[in-house]
């Protein structure tokens, strides 16, 4: 998994490495038109050489007068010999990706957003690499499978803060705790969140509790990149699936309290999907870690039965 900075890197590299590959198409343009067309050539040497004599009237203090002149007359040749060889002024020109910088990355000492949007989609594509099959977004969660109108409204409500938690999302943003048993939809409803901030440029991490345990606990015995603890704690969304389905070791456990905690003093949100409830999470984590999640989460309660199960149900019916 790469990082922000990574990311940012390759982004960069991948811009500059336009940046040469345009540089060189047009030096290839010029010297062919150099080798075959001699008055070409003939009047390239000339400006050359009367750029060289304006230096040299600048230095000295002499000459140059009617150097202003000839240029321009050799200019107006030029743009005639060009036409009749069949290419224009544009055609020798460098043909930048980006024009706002083109394409050194940087726009009066700023990132350029060419970067930015390169940058975006590599995480957007490492994102997607990392979430479960299947297109989860807001708009193909259906409410149809929930059995009861009370259900209906719940998930209703669910549906409508996640979707808002992920278009509003930015600094401040809400932890979420997803609670609720299995097949409510959890897992949909947080890779759309997932999607959606990732999509808006925002570095995401979205894996199973069991993952990113096994990751750290890596890292932590020295088999694995260092930089993946610090990941986990400086991304802009945390998405934590199946919490409480890991095997738990005290060096799992101790890592877990690490990131969620770090994350909460880093005022960075982290989404967490489970189903255990206040008693079973302390039982499970500990006082400390479960008063950390209850007690700086907003909790979103998924209701109903297994949703996978029922639509089985309904497929044999048809």
């Amino acid at each position: 998994m790469k990082t922000k900075a990574e990311c940012r890197a390759e982004a960069i590299e991948l811009v500059h490495r336009r940046r040469h590959a345009a540089l060189a198409a047009a030096d290839q343009t010029r010297e062919k038109l150099l080798l075959e067309n001699p008055d070409f050539a003939h009047i390239e040497h000339s400006l050359i050489a009367l750029s060289r004599e304006k230096l040299v009237a600048a230095a000295t203090g002499r000459g140059g007068e009617d150097v202003a002149a000839r240029r321009e007359v050799l200019q107006k040749k030029r743009a005639e010999t060009l036409r009749r060889a069949g290419y224009t002024e544009e055609d020798l020109r460098p043909r930048f990706s980006c024009t706002l910088c083109d394409d050194t990355g940087q726009v009066n000492g700023a990132v350029c957003r060419c970067v930015q949007t390169i940058e975006n989609r590599a995480m957007l594509r490492q994102l997607c690499e990392q979430l479960p099959a299947g297109q989860f977004t807001f708009d193909n969660f259906s409410l149809d499978v929930y059995e009861s109108k009370e259900e209906k409204a719940q998930m209703q409500q669910v549906l409508t803060a996640c979707r808002r938690y992920a278009e509003e999302f930015g600094e401040g943003a809400d932890n979420l705790y997803l609670l609720g048993g299995t097949g409510l939809g959890k897992t949909h409803l947080s890779f759309a969140i997932a999607r959606a901030v990732a999509a808006a440029g925002r570095f995401v991490i979205y894996c199973p509790s069991q993952s990113m345990i096994d990751e750290l606990e890596k890292e932590h015995f020295g088999h694995t990149d260092e930089s993946l603890s610090e990941s986990y704690l400086t991304c802009e969304l945390l998405i934590l699936d199946d919490l409480g389905t890991e095997y738990l070791s005290p060096v799992a456990l101790s890592s877990l309290y690490t990131v969620l905690n770090g994350r909460i003093l880093r005022r960075l949100p982290t989404v967490i999907n489970a189903n255990l409830t206040p008693r079973e999470l302390e039982k499970r984590y500990g006082e400390r870690l479960a008063s950390r999640i209850f007690g700086c989460y907003r909790t979103l309660r998924f209701v109903g039965r297994d949703v996978r199960i029922l639509r089985r149900m309904a497929s044999k019916k048809m």
